[in-house]
């Protein structure tokens, strides 16, 4: 078997400890709505993890170990399936770095979000970094950079608060006007091609028709009919 140069066992003995130094890093991502493929000025989750991953390309320091994503959770909570696991491997050491595309992505809640930049995870010993905002709480020693984040902080927050308002104030437009609007379709329907309206889902419909059936047969027990009689209150075709 041929011996293997010092120079070649050099460069392992150097590529091993640079993987055990290497913290391992978690991609945190999200979506207050879930994302359908379309135009979102760049806030989809594959773009948020692309811009994370470059970043981690050129930090040897990191080691990425994985990717947590919730898509169609509002960052005014932390809590999310996908956040809530991140943060458990957090407090087991599988994790200790975690890195999002921009602030507003990881919360925008500002008291909980300076919650855990301030004390979770100095307290855990996590290293946080915020792509967009150029943010490393590890190297973060500077107060005009801390007042920074808190007031880019302040500005999430403030902003999914005017977005709230805004769309509440729509919808209650939409119904003094009379449109329609209704996120979650009943069964036995689908929506029509621009969105605006309920049509027939007929493959359903089938199922909603027999239960009309059975609730107009006499012969019928009590319980049935109570059952077919509450089901098709809300299909009314």
């Amino acid at each position: 078997m041929a011996r293997k140069s010092r120079k070649a066992q050099a460069q392992t003995v150097a590529e091993v400890k640079k993987e055990i130094t290497a913290l391992p890093t978690a991609i945190y991502a999200r979506l207050s709505v879930e994302n359908s493929g379309k135009d979102d000025d760049g806030n989809s989750l594959q773009n948020q993890i692309a811009v994370c991953e470059d970043y981690l390309d050129g930090c040897p320091h990191l080691r990425l170990t994985e990717v947590y994503s919730d898509n169609g959770k509002t960052g005014t909570v932390f809590d999310r399936p996908a956040w809530n696991r991140l943060m458990d491997d957090v407090r087991t050491g599988k994790i200790q770095c975690i890195v999002v595309r921009d602030l507003s992505r990881f919360g925008r809640d500002y008291v909980e979000t300076g919650n855990y930049l301030e004390k979770i995870f100095p307290a855990l010993g996590t290293r946080f970094i915020s792509v967009k905002e150029n943010f490393d709480n590890f190297t973060c020693g500077n107060a005009m950079e801390s007042l920074s984040v808190s007031l880019q902080n302040l500005v999430n927050a403030m902003y999914s608060r005017d977005i709230s308002k805004k769309v509440s104030t729509a919808l209650r437009a939409q119904m003094e006007t009379g449109i329609f609007r209704n996120r979650n379709l009943p069964y036995g329907y689908l929506w029509n091609e621009d969105k605006t309206a309920y049509v027939v889902d007929e493959e359903a419909a089938a199922v909603v028709r027999q239960i009309f059936e059975w609730k107009r047969q006499p012969g019928l027990d009590a319980i049935t009919r109570k059952q077919a009689s509450t089901w098709s209150k809300s299909f009314p075709f």
